[in-house]
């Protein structure tokens, strides 16, 4: 949030608020979409998103650092004791074609297992399959268990942020090709793998994580963002309130309608419309917004409505 007026303020404490989630076909999915440039967690923009962190030394928390979100383990395991940070997404519904996006750099790290990354994106895509897409210094790959790398490609991965584009054609079916995207060039293939000994990468229901989620590794790693389209509604849009010039502006998806509401006292419950049907456009929709001018403190919420 950006204002110079600090009497005027958002609901929920500046930061955002949905009223009404969108209802699409479970073929098609729905998009979970976070930035960390927009100064809010991933689990704040939709809460069946869960942070798993048992770190025990510093950092114990994500940190949040300008266009970055640092995920960090600590250099101490003996692959009994559990070392995790990641993301959990839970609430999904598998589309055709399964779509996952990072924008992530990998800084350092070490593993003592072959398929167990330090910086990880995990795909459960059906009961007891999916795919782990391993990034490492140098190398990123798909893993098919704890010790056994699928599929590989020799990459820069350290040097800078870097976007990686995961696309699984039919995705809950053991065999469906995988291909790994690296700022828009495919690096490399793989498909959907089944669990298989020594350990299983993949439970029972749908599921997507990012970060480092095993105790034989650890590591530190900077996220820009992470979006995927297996949601079952659209994630929350983030609001931004500007005095130059007088704007209102939230984050939104493509084929989603808002509108832009407005309140004078939260405990009246009474909202008035200053945009309605605004056609979300993928990125950040705005909306020109002055009351704050004649009123002494007013409230904003956005809604979605399809």
């Amino acid at each position: 949030m950006k204002t110079n007026k600090p009497y005027w303020s958002v609901v929920w404490g500046g930061v955002f608020i949905t009223l009404a989630l969108t209802s699409l076909s479970p073929a098609c999915g729905a998009e979970y979409s976070w930035r960390a440039s927009w100064g809010v967690f991933p689990d704040q923009v939709d809460s069946s998103v869960t942070l798993w962190n048992t770190n025990t030394i510093a950092p114990i928390q994500p940190v949040l650092a300008g266009t970055d979100l640092i995920l960090q383990t600590p250099a101490q395991f003996d692959g009994l004791t559990d070392n995790y940070m990641y993301y959990d997404y839970t609430n999904l519904t598998m589309p055709t074609q399964l779509v996952i996006e990072a924008e992530v750099q990998c800084v350092s790290g070490y593993s003592a297992k072959a398929g167990r990354p330090y910086v990880a994106i995990s795909f459960t895509t059906g009961s007891g399959v999916g795919g782990l897409l391993g990034i490492e210094q140098g190398e990123i790959y798909l893993s098919l268990n704890q010790a056994v790398r699928g599929w590989t490609a020799a990459v820069n991965t350290d040097d800078a942020s870097h976007l990686y584009r995961i696309e699984a054609d039919t995705p809950s079916v053991t065999g469906s090709p995988i291909r790994v995207y690296q700022d828009g060039t495919l690096v490399m293939t793989g498909a959907i793998a089944a669990n298989s000994a020594p350990a299983n990468n993949w439970g029972p229901v749908p599921d997507i994580w990012f970060g480092e989620g095993t105790d034989w590794a650890y590591g530190i790693s900077r996220w820009q963002s992470f979006r995927h389209n297996a949601a079952v509604v659209p994630s929350r849009p983030v609001i931004f309130i500007y005095s130059t010039p007088d704007e209102v502006r939230w984050t939104s998806h493509t084929n989603v309608i808002y509108n832009l509401q407005h309140s004078t006292n939260l405990t009246a419950g009474v909202w008035t419309n200053l945009a309605t049907n605004v056609l979300g456009n993928g990125t950040t929709n705005s909306v020109t917004e002055t009351l704050r001018h004649t009123s002494p403190q007013g409230f904003y919420r956005v809604q979605m409505l399809q």
